[in-house]
């Protein structure tokens, strides 16, 4: 979830936007922040309906290739600043990256929202408790490295920056297709008994079985 650049667009995008030749700095961050609340709208509607798992593979692939072109534009067409003491380095003329707000509106569709939901369903009930006090900790620390260590490595990198994002975004959908098991419309007794068949983690995408005891559950009631 941290990781996934979109911190680092979030903190720094105006350094991105200068270093692209954005006139209008402060219209362009509010288009930005308008598209992240806009875009969380979507998981609150329908992650109970099409799964976590579609919208953390899926953004995380859209945000690759995103930070996949952004890196290639800055490759292709930068050049080092002239300026010495400014917090980017590498400048582009004349080539604004298409789709800026692509990788916002992705992780605000997916991992900003749906991670929080998934690291609290995943885990067993017998060690829940600890296991999401582990995963915030976890996430915030990252957050706190990101915050500090970021802005130095995007002006030492230029547009590597971009590829290690890329790279790191591959890796989380990889990560999620092989060994985060569906958790919509499963109670969490039943995400004891995902673990507990033995069946391969993936697998559970594939099925067209849906859970019920939701519903019964709410019918009873």
């Amino acid at each position: 979830n941290q990781l996934t650049g979109a911190n680092f667009l979030d903190y720094y995008i105006l350094y991105v936007y200068s270093s692209v030749d954005i006139a209008d700095l402060k219209l362009a961050a509010f288009i930005q922040y308008a598209i992240k609340v806009i875009m969380t709208i979507p998981a609150i509607l329908w992650s109970d309906k099409w799964g976590r798992r579609p919208f953390l593979i899926i953004g995380g692939l859209v945000m690759a290739a995103y930070f996949f072109v952004a890196g290639g534009l800055y490759h292709l067409f930068g050049e080092p600043n002239p300026v010495l003491d400014k917090p980017y380095a590498w400048l582009i003329h004349g080539h604004v990256p298409p789709c800026l707000y692509l990788a916002i509106a992705a992780f605000n569709l997916s991992w900003a929202p749906v991670a929080w939901i998934y690291s609290s369903e995943v885990v067993p009930l017998r060690i829940r408790a600890t296991t999401v006090s582990l995963a915030l900790t976890c996430r915030w620390t990252i957050n706190f490295a990101v915050g500090f260590g970021i802005l130095p490595l995007f002006r030492a990198t230029k547009w590597g920056i971009f590829i290690m994002f890329e790279l790191f975004n591959v890796k989380s959908s990889t990560a999620n297709f092989v060994f985060a098991p569906e958790t919509k419309q499963r109670t969490l007794e039943e995400v004891d008994e995902i673990f507990e068949h033995g069946v391969p983690l993936w697998k559970s995408f594939l099925s067209l079985q849906e859970s019920n005891r939701l519903e019964t559950m709410a019918r009873e009631k």
